[in-house]
């Protein structure tokens, strides 16, 4: 969903509409598959949001504002947009840094914060690096589905499918 002013997250909803909302906020490098069986468990009793934050999973990459508190702002739109709110944030590591802030900066958006072991100690040069730590965590994340494609999808792996219909090497086998 790309909301007016802020970069498009991908999100994922579960659970009943008319039941508390979950927010799970995942941590640095990760993506909100890191909470699916929480989620799934969790969505028979709330209505669950699983966002990927800017610049990781399938969410939007912007080229700058990669910022704990940037994707609180987008959090905040998500839930307003969504018309959730107020929500339980719930946070991990980073995640729990960008979940304080969304109850900090964005009070009307939050019913209460969980932080589990929040991610509070960047200051500095380390904070300075993040775009160009993010930047490398893309490229190698890129490096690795080249490199997965190409060994997938190559010619001798098309030989090796065995007797089945591999629908992406465009060759139908039936021995």
């Amino acid at each position: 969903m790309t909301v007016p002013g802020r970069v498009r997250l991908f999100h994922t909803v579960l659970g009943p509409a008319d039941a508390p909302t979950l927010l799970l906020v995942h941590g640095w490098g990760g993506d909100g598959r890191e909470w699916s069986p929480h989620a799934e468990a969790l969505a028979d009793h709330f209505r669950v949001i699983v966002p990927d934050l800017r610049g990781h999973g399938r969410s939007e990459v912007p080229a700058g504002g990669n910022t704990p508190s940037e994707m609180a702002a987008d959090l905040a739109a998500l839930i307003v947009a969504l018309g959730t709110g107020p929500v339980i944030a719930v946070g991990h590591s980073m995640g729990g840094q960008v979940a304080n802030l969304l109850g900090v900066h964005h009070p009307h958006t939050v019913r209460s914060v969980i932080s589990l072991d929040p991610a509070h100690g960047a200051h500095g040069a380390e904070v300075d690096r993040i775009p160009a730590r993010l930047a490398e965590y893309r490229e190698g994340c890129a490096r690795a589905a080249a490199s997965f494609v190409a060994g997938a999808f190559s010619p001798k792996a098309r030989r090796d499918c065995g007797p089945r219909t591999c629908a992406p090497c465009s060759e139908y086998r039936t021995t």
